[in-house]
């Protein structure tokens, strides 16, 4: 017994090391031969520490097809403090549940219902919401029973309160074709920006340098759900 036991040990231990070496293989990244310029490295660290837990809020929020318990909205508040609330609403508008109950900025949850297709898809839905009291940004997904789209989950934030997790938020900006959802120390530059034709652009490129007011930025587009959010910083050469 006591031999069989150590066989099958030994067996285990050769069986482990192949899976290791050869299936489940611990990743390794070499700095050394990622061949990033210097306009790249300083978007990476600029945006990625907003941009993360903004994809993040999507996995989670798009993970969710069914009418959500409190636990799940518990949850939702404990993971992203930063968010303003959310909202679940019928197709036809009627709001079922809205976490706080009031807020400083008016709920406009009609925009995502509108787009009952991207909803029937099981895809997130964004719209980005200008009001006097800054850019707020919604994502909806779909709520069902069975196939049947019964209306959509949507939680919302504003970006700002995001922003001070970049290391240097004065040097990015952030907007989307129609909006600026902040303009670092670049008030005209973004504006300017923001009145790019990047429906056009974006069709064919996702990254880029542009030149205005006299400055040159490089930008950076990322998809969130159906809609994509450009950040750009400033090209600075010697």
């Amino acid at each position: 017994m006591v031999c069989c036991a150590v066989q099958g040990c030994t067996f285990w231990n050769k069986t482990y090391k192949v899976y290791k070496k050869y299936v489940n293989t611990d990743p390794q990244v070499d700095l050394e031969d990622i061949d990033f310029d210097e306009r790249e490295e300083k978007m990476a660290s600029l945006f990625c520490p907003v941009d993360r837990p903004v994809n993040s809020l999507a996995k989670y929020l798009g993970a969710k097809d069914v009418f959500p318990g409190d636990k799940w909205f518990e949850e939702l508040f404990q993971r992203y403090p930063w968010i303003s609330g959310t909202v679940v609403s019928r197709m036809s508008g009627e709001i079922l549940r809205r976490e706080p109950e009031t807020g400083l900025k008016p709920l406009h949850v009609e925009p995502l219902l509108e787009n009952r297709e991207v909803l029937q898809e099981r895809r997130l839905t964004v719209f980005f919401d200008d009001t006097p009291l800054g850019p707020e940004v919604y994502l909806g997904t779909g709520f069902f029973h069975e196939n049947d789209l019964l209306g959509v989950i949507a939680v919302h934030f504003d970006l700002r309160n995001l922003i001070r997790l970049s290391p240097n938020p004065e040097n990015i900006l952030v907007f989307t074709p129609s909006l600026v959802l902040w303009p670092g120390k670049y008030e005209n530059a973004a504006l300017s920006l923001a009145g790019e034709p990047w429906e056009e652009v974006l069709k064919h490129e996702v990254d880029g340098e542009l030149e205005v007011d006299g400055r040159t930025f490089f930008w950076l587009a990322r998809y969130l759900g159906d809609k994509q959010i450009i950040y750009a910083t400033e090209v600075v050469r010697d």
